[in-house]
Order: C-alpha cells, then structure tokens, then sequence
C-alpha cells in the first residue's frame, strides 16, 4: 500500500520546472539522500533546425540540465542553484531532455593505475526521440568519491567551525584534495567553543586522500564519543569534500 503523500522541501531555492529528482540514499552514507534533478529553462533557443519529433511544438526552445540536491530526512532539501552538469558545448545538447539524468549512481573503479574507486552517473546524451534521425544515447560522467560539493578555501586561507555534533567511534578521516602548497589543520573544540586539550591544531596535512585519517600525536578521540564537540578546520587552497568519525581501520 502507499503511504501518504507529502511535499518535498527545497528552503531558499527559486520556484523552478523541476522534473526527475533521481533521489536515493548515499551508499557510502545510507543516512544521507542525494538527489540529481533536471531543471527545464524555457524559451532559452540556441539554433533552429533540431525540432523535437514527438512533440514538434518544443523546437530547441526550451533546455535542459542538471542539478544536484541533498538531504538528511528525505523530505527537506538543500537544492544547489548552480548547474551540476551543463548542456556543454555541443549544440546538439542545448534541447529538452539532452541533459536528463538516468536513476542510479555507481561505484566504478578507476582506469588509472593505483587510484581509488570513482562514482560514475549516466546522463542523456541527445538524440532519440528529441533529434529527428539520431540515436538514442547515454553518456557516462564520473566525479571523485564524495566529490558532490565541497568546502574551498584560496591560498590565503579560510576556516570553517562546525555546529555541535555527537560521534560514535575512535577515529576521525576526511576526504580532502589540497594544492601542493596548500593545507588543512584541524582541532576539536567543546561545545563553548573552548579548545579541547591534546586536540589542538594539528600540523600542516596536504595530499590528496580519500579517507585520510586525523589523529593528534596518535591520541585517539574514543574519550570524546558521545560528548558535544565542535570541529574547527583552516584551509588553504583545499577542497574538503567529507568528514567520518567511526572505528579505526585495522
């Protein structure tokens, strides 16, 4: 039987023609919905010529692209308003449904040698029935583990302190990408905002790691599960895409 129906949310996001939200739950975070909507913009022509066979009145008036969009409970979404995927610069694609994205998104290993696994997404690549006399086709994207947003920082530096959190576990890892000149530091703070002791800045850490670990002179965080704790974090030319605290890795 079907429960009952209710509104999805986007708070602080414009009234747009949204169509195929894709929505699923995160598979390296089942507790997070992620969701890749195809926004319509109408009236917006590039070129003549490529009308829509099934529905001859759209011509190339009206186009297509994708957004990206997240949730904790699956009913209240941050909808981001920058494009996620864009038509791009093949005309062809400047048409409804060219940008639509297909449901599901895949773990996929990397083609480079050594390089951690990717997530892959497929999107409508043009053609079928919205070109007269081409083939229907998909196109696979593949973005960074995680790498939905991030928080960014230019060389001269930025910092950012989280709400309160709680945690589970023994260990702290982030997912972040830093120039070779950048940085990222980091050190936990109470719920005052008062520095916890043997937790203080950490040194300089650079690279590029998926789940890097933080650790504070090998002192493990176990002390503070359960307790309100706060993360302050400096960057310097660094994407920080994620944070997991959990159990340390064998």
């Amino acid at each position: 039987t079907w429960t009952e129906p209710q509104w999805l949310q986007y708070p602080g996001a414009p009234r747009e023609q949204i169509y195929l939200n894709q929505i699923r739950p995160y598979c390296r975070a089942p507790h997070l919905f992620v969701g890749f909507p195809g926004r319509f913009m109408a009236g917006r022509e590039i070129e003549k010529g490529l009308p829509i066979t099934a529905h001859p009145a759209y011509e190339t008036a009206n186009v297509t692209e994708t957004l990206f969009m997240s949730s904790r409970d699956g009913l209240c979404f941050n909808r981001w308003g920058e494009a996620f995927i864009r038509p791009g610069p093949r005309r062809e694609r400047w048409i409804y449904a060219a940008t639509f994205p297909q449901y599901g998104l895949l773990v996929t290993k990397s083609p480079f040698p050594n390089a951690p696994a990717e997530l892959s997404l497929y999107v409508n690549d043009g053609g079928g029935w919205s070109q007269r006399g081409t083939a229907s086709r998909f196109r696979r994207y593949t973005l960074r583990t995680d790498g939905f947003v991030s928080i960014n920082a230019p060389l001269s530096g930025g910092t950012v302190i989280t709400k309160p959190l709680t945690f589970k576990g023994d260990s702290l890892t982030m997912n972040y990408a830093t120039s070779a000149a950048g940085s990222l530091r980091v050190e936990l703070l109470d719920i005052d905002g008062r520095t916890i002791p043997g937790h203080e800045l950490t040194e300089d850490i650079y690279g590029d790691e998926i789940d890097g670990t933080i650790a504070w002179s090998g002192k493990s965080v176990s002390a503070l599960a359960g307790e309100p704790v706060r993360l302050r974090i400096e960057l310097r030319d660094t994407d920080l895409y994620a944070l997991k605290f959990g159990a340390s890795r064998a």
